[in-house]
């Protein structure tokens, strides 16, 4: 198993678009082989930068998501609405 980053940064007055993108994405990766899981959080000092956590059963099953032809048409979607690119980080269980 292992857990996804999403980091982003949501451009001013786009937090309307961005969120029913966002949950178009996760309805979409919610019926992805391997999905497991996730958690969209808010930084508290910060309205604008938004983290995603996915639980995906592989990195296979991540990658598989990643390049997706269903998750790049999301990509555009949520894009236009950030300020800055989106990081990704994988990180798995110790």
């Amino acid at each position: 198993m292992i857990r996804v980053l999403i980091d982003r940064t949501v451009a001013d007055n786009m937090e309307a678009e961005f969120h029913t993108a966002l949950k178009t994405a996760r309805k979409s990766a919610a019926g992805f082989p391997g999905y497991i899981s996730g958690e969209t959080l808010r930084d508290v000092s910060n309205s604008h930068h938004h983290v995603v956590i996915s639980t995906w059963r592989s990195i296979p099953d991540w990658e598989t998501w990643l390049a997706s032809e269903e998750r790049q048409q999301l990509v555009t979607a949520t894009s236009m609405c950030l300020d800055e690119p989106t990081t990704f980080t994988v990180l798995e269980p110790m």
